[in-house]
Order: structure tokens, then sequence, then C-alpha cells
């Protein structure tokens, strides 16, 4: 218990903890896992596969109800 205070007090490390955040959020208000990379100024016609959308998905919700700190 006491690791997982110790981690959840610890900064958020990683550079896209928000675009995982945001794309959860689109998942979840459209139902459907996009096909195509809509974050990329490149490439956003290319085909992409997203493996984590389970975890973006409930990251947005725990965010979405006790915000970042949840």
């Amino acid at each position: 218990m006491f690791a997982v205070g110790l981690l959840a007090a610890h900064p958020l490390s990683s550079a896209d903890t928000f675009w995982h955040i945001k794309l959860g959020e689109l998942i979840a208000r459209t139902g459907a896992i996009p096909r195509t990379d809509l974050f990329s100024a490149v490439h956003p016609e290319h085909a992409w596969v997203q493996f984590a959308w389970l975890w973006e998905v409930l990251a947005y919700s725990v965010v979405s109800r006790a915000g970042l700190c949840g």
C-alpha cells in the first residue's frame, strides 16, 4: 500500500501522458479506435494501429472523474 501511495505522489514522467488521455477521450466519445494517426502533422492519413487503446480509455475515465491526481 505504501508503494502505491509513493507512486501516486510521483509527478507524471511520460511526455505522452496527455496525448494518451486525449486519445482515450476520443475513443470513449466516438466508440471507435482511430484507424489513422489523428495527431500526426507529417502523415495524418497513414494507417495506424493502436495497441494501448484500453489503457487510454481507462486513463481518461480516471482523469475525467478524479482529475490528474486520481
